[in-house]
């Protein structure tokens, strides 16, 4: 007999609904506290994560804001590792 996970409402494997929660919860949590720091420009830096590893994609001004945006990430509870896709550029450029 093969045991299977129980499905949630939506479809999915209930484990793999409460991960994609989790997930859900760490992106805004990172997002949230990379817009809170005054040091970095946050608005053309995406946030995906994906069993508590964080990636960060877009733009910075300069290798000093994407540095410290990595630290921030890294700071936050729940996340496991940050994968940085972070390039220097002008705002908006991606």
């Amino acid at each position: 007999m093969v045991h299977e996970p129980p499905i949630t409402s939506g479809g999915l494997p209930e484990h793999t609904h409460i991960q994609k929660t989790k997930d859900a919860l760490l992106e805004t949590k990172v997002a949230g506290t990379l817009a809170a720091t005054p040091d970095v420009h946050s608005l053309d830096i995406a946030v995906a994560a994906q069993s508590g590893v964080v990636h960060l994609s877009g733009s910075a001004p300069d290798q000093r804001q994407i540095d410290k945006a990595r630290e921030v990430a890294q700071s936050v509870e729940g996340v496991e590792r940050v994968v940085s896709r972070l390039a220097v550029g002008r705002m908006g450029q991606h």
